[in-house]
């Protein structure tokens, strides 16, 4: 991932808001499961959103976020 995931996770939502699709619901959790922050940067300024859209979207994707976050990483 790159700098420009942060607009991009608020523009999905974005996107949501106007259009609910399973498909932009499935890009924003897997945002959420990468092992990079952008996603959580971008959370940031859309938890409300994503709670009036539907009230499970922000558990979700903070789930998949610290599933990702405590993975055991073997050396």
């Amino acid at each position: 991932m790159n700098d420009g995931y942060p607009i991009a996770f608020v523009g999905t939502t974005l996107l949501l808001k106007n259009r609910f699709e399973m498909g932009d619901v499935h890009t924003l959790v897997e945002a959420a499961g990468d092992d990079h922050p952008a996603a959580a940067q971008g959370f940031y300024y859309v938890a409300g959103l994503l709670a009036a859209i539907d009230e499970r979207l922000p558990r979700s994707v903070l789930s998949c976020a610290f599933s990702a976050c405590g993975q055991p990483a073997r050396q």
